[in-house]
């Protein structure tokens, strides 16, 4: 049986973490980064879990609970001016429409040369 909103969880959990900041410029950059790492299976499961959530959740104080604490994100969507029900929407909606721009290149390892041959 699949947990209640498992994608969500991990897409909250795994992109805000608590130096989030970091990856990107802002929430829709590391939300566009996570969409190059998933599979469009995920991306529509989280977009589901989003949906059923906003649903299941009437309060803004249940959907604050869920994100902070029982995902573990560091996102703080009325830093942003934001409700928790408005930021999911955001995301939702930045979701239905995919990845924008190009995957972002992998760190290439960088190759030592070879010692002379004497």
């Amino acid at each position: 049986m699949k947990k209640p909103y498992s994608e969500l969880k991990k897409y909250l959990g795994t992109t805000f973490h608590q130096d989030w900041c970091d990856d990107g410029e802002d929430w829709m950059d590391v939300t566009n980064q996570f969409m190059h790492r998933v599979d469009e299976a995920t991306r529509k499961k989280v977009i589901a879990d989003i949906q059923q959530i906003t649903k299941d959740f009437e309060g803004e104080e249940e959907l604050e609970h869920f994100c902070a604490e029982e995902c573990r994100s560091d996102i703080f969507p009325p830093g942003l001016a934001l409700t928790y029900r408005e930021w999911l929407g955001m995301v939702q909606e930045k979701m239905v429409g995919g990845p924008k721009g190009r995957k972002p290149a992998a760190k290439k390892a960088v190759k030592k040369a070879a010692p002379p041959k004497e």
